[in-house]
């Protein structure tokens, strides 16, 4: 088997990517797929964990170079500012008030007054 096919035959097979194909066809079918609470906690840790070893794994094989060092701090960056985007437009968009702003009567009622 030519080496390019192996590497995606090994990436189809992933925990990561079988599990979230089951959650795909789960929620395609309409399906009432539920895990317990423990079990969906210990899912969601095991694939944190599993993705992030494989990333430190290639990242042991690779070494830093500048462009893993500009690409961490581009991820950084990104982490602090879409969520003041997204907060923007969804301000803009929904007409949303500071929280540190007073209620109005509007939004608590005139009883609150």
């Amino acid at each position: 088997m030519p080496p390019f096919l192996q590497t995606a035959f090994d990436n189809l097979l992933s925990p990561m990517v079988l599990f979230f194909g089951l959650g795909f066809v789960a929620a395609r079918l309409k399906s009432d797929l539920e895990l317990p609470e423990g079990i969906g906690k210990g899912l969601s840790l095991y694939l944190m964990l599993a993705v992030g070893f494989k990333g430190g794994v290639e990242l042991a094989g690779n070494g830093m170079s500048g462009q893993i060092v500009w690409s961490l701090i581009a991820a950084v960056a990104l982490s602090f500012v879409l969520p003041a985007v997204a907060y923007g437009l969804l301000r803009v968009s929904t007409g949303l008030t500071s929280p540190m702003r007073r209620p109005s009567r509007r939004t608590m009622g005139p009883s609150v007054w």
